[in-house]
């Protein structure tokens, strides 16, 4: 016994109407029996998978889950900042240059000999910092979601703050402070006593051991964190130091190496297999001014507009005294 079809489409009156069933169902009026009949009858006479009507179902946009360029720190030129300017007229500041005879032993009777004392001035000029991105006429009108031009300045505002970070690194790459310069290769409990008799040297110069910023590069920052005893314990351990040269905080974010806080900085040389540049210094020795950027838009072409960024940036070193380079081979 075959059981007669729900629907005819031959122009004979069946049993039900496929049309007034799937109204029904579309206007939520169909009761349950009638959405069982439909569901069954159209799965067995339709195979509709989800290629066949992919253009009905487009991929879905999250504009909300927009994922931008990961923020980076500045580390060196946070170190070095000391406010903001405005344009790039040049600047001078005073600081000491030289004093002599000052004090002496005193003779009765005898008029002392005159001291000498002199300043001199540092000129700073601020040089300006640009770029500029073009963007077609149809992209600005599009907008974008999110919106094109927002997504763009954020970027070049990024990339105006590397810049500056550029710039504090370049200033201290081409100073010629008093160097020290560590053994090739020098690791573990060697490369530790190496660095610790630096800054005990430090403390006889002038005006005593005042540096108080240090940056590290990526090949001696690494020994440092790997420097063990021949006992094989930590010399800078993140937990429980004890008779420790030092300790490391956590995540490696800093070593504390005998009492200067080394700091990792990315912008510093890349690994390599040849001597690179750390650097140690007094922040009062060493000085960096910025202005903010300022977004320029350029609309005077049917094809396309322009947006631009403009700003000033200046750094300089006032005492070179006061900055050492530590220079690290790590290869033998």
């Amino acid at each position: 016994m075959t059981e007669e079809a729900p629907y005819r489409f031959s122009g004979e009156r069946g049993a039900h109407e496929f049309s007034s069933d799937v109204f029904d169902m579309a206007s939520n009026r169909a009761d349950g029996e009638t959405a069982q009949r439909v569901e069954k009858f159209m799965s067995a006479h339709f195979a509709v998978a989800t290629t066949d009507v992919n253009e009905l179902n487009p991929t879905g946009n999250r504009p909300e889950m927009y994922v931008d360029q990961r923020s980076y720190n500045y580390p060196v030129w946070a170190a070095i900042d000391k406010g903001s300017i405005s344009d790039n007229t040049p600047f001078t500041f005073p600081k000491f240059n030289s004093a002599g005879s000052l004090v002496a032993d005193h003779t009765e009777g005898t008029e002392p000999g005159l001291g000498t004392f002199t300043t001199t001035l540092d000129t700073v000029t601020p040089a300006p910092l640009s770029g500029k991105v073009e963007v077609n006429r149809e992209v600005i009108d599009q907008g974008g979601n999110p919106q094109v031009s927002g997504l763009i300045w954020r970027q070049m505002v990024k990339a105006w703050e590397e810049a500056k970070e550029a710039k504090a690194v370049a200033l201290l790459a081409a100073a010629s402070p008093t160097a020290i310069t560590l053994t090739t290769a020098a690791a573990d409990d060697a490369l530790a006593g190496e660095i610790d008799a630096a800054f005990v040297a430090l403390q006889y110069v002038r005006g005593g051991f005042t540096m108080d910023t240090a940056f590290a590069q990526i090949d001696l920052y690494k020994r440092l964190a790997a420097a063990v005893d021949s006992s094989g314990r930590k010399l800078f351990p993140i937990l429980a130091p004890q008779n420790a040269s030092g300790t490391a905080r956590s995540r490696y974010s800093a070593i504390d190496v005998s009492g200067v806080t080394m700091l990792p900085a990315w912008a510093l040389e890349a690994t390599g297999s040849v001597s690179a540049k750390s650097y140690l210094f007094d922040r009062e020795s060493v000085h960096g001014w910025a202005s903010a950027p300022r977004k320029l838009d350029f609309d005077y072409q049917v094809k396309s507009v322009f947006v631009g960024i403009w700003g000033y940036a200046a750094a300089v070193i006032s005492d070179l005294a006061g900055v050492r380079v530590i220079n690290y081979d790590p290869t033998a």
